[in-house]
């Protein structure tokens, strides 16, 4: 262990429970200054994450063309298959 110095990064974590509903929070921060590597570190991330955001965009609007294909496809099976409902 070490006292934190100019340079350094620090990275803070604080976490909630009320009422049954849980939240989580991550800063990481640097102290002074940020060096080249430290900047390096950082677009690296915001890229990975920023690619993650976009990823799981487009995941969710091809699962939600898909449910809807299915929920007009089983509109028509129930009409021919009232039977069964």
């Amino acid at each position: 262990e070490r006292v934190i110095q100019a340079g350094d990064f620090v990275t803070m974590d604080f976490g909630v429970l009320y009422q049954g509903y849980c939240s989580d929070m991550t800063r990481t921060v640097a102290v002074g200054y940020a060096t080249e590597e430290m900047k390096k570190v950082y677009d690296t991330v915001l890229k990975a994450q920023l690619m993650s955001l976009v990823i799981s965009i487009k995941i969710r609007l091809i699962l939600y063309q898909t449910l809807m294909r299915l929920k007009k496809n089983l509109r028509y099976f129930r009409q021919d298959f009232q039977i069964f409902w």
